[in-house]
């Protein structure tokens, strides 16, 4: 019975959006919260939280799925002002998805990364940056990443940690710090001693067999 009632429902804005004083179709909504903004789209989640069972199984309002996900995101990308935050929030959403290679592969191509201190702020995949992923490699570069000649993803320590799923299926592992920078030691007076390393090599085989 209920969908005898669809058409009717969208032919007026019948929901009312506290944060900005309108009303809109339902069509216009999306279940999620106010932090996951999809162009097109309301998100109504936390102004009507406890009436979930009715916005979702009566009026069919559905929360975002990955496809909305990445259209969004494209089409922030194509925008020349977009918030950085916006796009932040979509791509730790969508790394809770479990996103593979194959859904985000498209995405490539869009402006969705910003970086930190740099005239080119909005770049896509394919463009050179980098990702924070070590504290320690982020204070060696510094000077480079505050005068812009190091572009560097601004996303925190803890941003990266959660969007990692994301990172991984876009194939942007090879963009991190950790497996860009290359370490060295050196040791003052040493010399190399070649029957102890053969010795600690053969240990170490028989350990891993």
């Amino acid at each position: 019975m209920l969908t005898l009632y669809r058409k009717p429902l969208e032919e007026k804005s019948l929901i009312f959006v506290p944060d900005t004083n309108t009303w809109v179709r339902v069509s216009e909504c999306v279940w999620a919260p106010s932090n996951l903004q999809f162009p097109g789209k309301t998100s109504i989640a936390h102004s009507y939280g406890g009436l979930q069972l009715f916005f979702t199984l009566v009026l069919d309002i559905h929360s975002p799925d990955l496809e909305l996900h990445i259209a969004a995101l494209k089409t922030y990308g194509k925008e020349e002002v977009v918030d950085p935050h916006v796009v932040k929030e979509l791509i730790k959403s969508i790394s809770t998805l479990k996103p593979s290679p194959a859904d985000l592969y498209t995405l490539k191509a869009s402006k969705i990364f910003f970086m930190r201190n740099n005239e080119k702020s909005k770049v896509n995949w394919y463009e050179t940056f980098v990702i924070g992923d070590r504290k320690e490699y982020e204070d060696a570069f510094e000077s480079d990443i505050v005068q812009g000649n190091l572009a560097i993803l601004d996303f925190s320590l803890q941003d990266v940690r959660t969007c990692r799923p994301f990172f991984d299926s876009m194939d942007t592992r090879s963009k991190y710090l950790s497996a860009l920078v290359e370490e060295q030691t050196e040791v003052d007076g040493g010399e190399l001693n070649t029957s102890e390393s053969l010795q600690i090599s053969w240990k170490a085989e028989a350990i891993m067999r």
